[in-house]
């Protein structure tokens, strides 16, 4: 009997042993062991981490920051004049009542919004008092609305459509009167301010 407690005390202090250097094989593998803040003799912790982050940041505010790109303001004149419309081809064309309202020249001035490309504007003469929304798309084409700043006067209002190339915004516009009865066509032509 005293053989076969020997035997386990012994089996017991053998697998206590391997235990223990079982262990310390498998906790370093998992950050349990040494940790990297210690600072001696071929240490790569912390400090040398800390360094490269400093590093990091001086070398970012180091390099040039970009501004925000400007908004562009553009202001021009346009020339309005009788048009006609037609449903479909086989339709008869019909060009509204003769009038005299609407014809002749005016200004418009836009801002455009360098981040979203929003158009923002307005406008005088021929189409009277207006204001002017729209955007900016890809390859400089733009489109914009033409509303009344009164919008109780029964003015002129409409849609217009161009091309910004650089400095220059060239297009038209077709409005009418709120009553659809008189029919206008403007071209117009900006430059950069």
């Amino acid at each position: 009997m005293l053989a076969s407690l020997a035997s386990r005390a012994s089996l017991a202090s053998l697998l206590s042993r391997r235990i223990v250097v079982g262990l310390a094989v498998f906790f370093p593998l998992f950050g349990c062991g040494k940790s990297e803040s210690s600072t001696g003799p071929g240490s790569t912790g912390t400090t040398s981490a800390a360094a490269a982050s400093a590093s990091a940041s001086a070398a970012v505010a180091a390099a040039p920051v970009d501004a925000a790109p400007a908004d562009a303001s553009f202001t021009g004149t346009y020339a309005a004049a009788p048009t006609s419309i037609a449903a479909s081809p086989s339709a008869p064309a019909w060009g509204g009542d003769t009038a005299d309202a609407g014809l002749g020249p005016g200004t418009l001035t836009f801002t455009i919004d360098a981040a979203t490309g929003r158009l923002r504007g307005k406008g005088d003469g021929a189409f009277g008092d207006v204001v002017v929304n729209g955007q900016v798309g890809e390859g400089g084409a733009l489109t914009f609305a033409l509303v009344r700043a009164n919008p109780t006067d029964g003015g002129f209002t409409g849609v217009g459509w161009g091309t910004r190339t650089g400095d220059k915004i060239q297009g038209t516009v077709h409005a009418s009167t709120a009553l659809g009865n008189v029919l206008r066509e403007a071209t117009f032509t900006m430059s950069r301010q």
